[in-house]
């Protein structure tokens, strides 16, 4: 008789990490550079949380638009890497960054 696959549990400081690095990439959407700071607080109920994050945009983003990005990240990673369902995601940007200079390219 074939034994019954175990669980594996997630530590919630885990999903508060991942809720972390999720929004820190969609805050970075594809820029090159250090990763914006983000941090994250959840209320987690077996496989369901609600996530309150609060993280850096940069200019001319609109504010919405960034946090519905960030906030559709978030879901998505949480489902994903820990199989966690983010019912709610607050996102709450705190700073918004100057854009990125323009990467100097040489031509020879």
């Amino acid at each position: 008789m074939a034994e019954v696959p175990g669980t594996t549990t997630i530590a919630d400081r885990v999903i508060v990490r991942l809720a972390e690095r999720a929004a820190a990439d969609a805050s970075r959407d594809g820029r090159t550079g250090d990763l914006p700071k983000a941090r994250a607080r959840a209320d987690i109920a077996g496989r369901r949380a609600r996530v309150q994050v609060e993280t850096s945009t940069y200019w001319p983003e609109p504010v919405a638009t960034a946090g519905a990005r960030i906030a559709a990240r978030v879901q998505r990673d949480l489902a994903e890497l820990a199989q966690v369902r983010a019912d709610h995601v607050e996102v709450k940007v705190v700073t918004v960054l100057p854009p990125p200079a323009p990467i100097a390219r040489v031509i020879r």
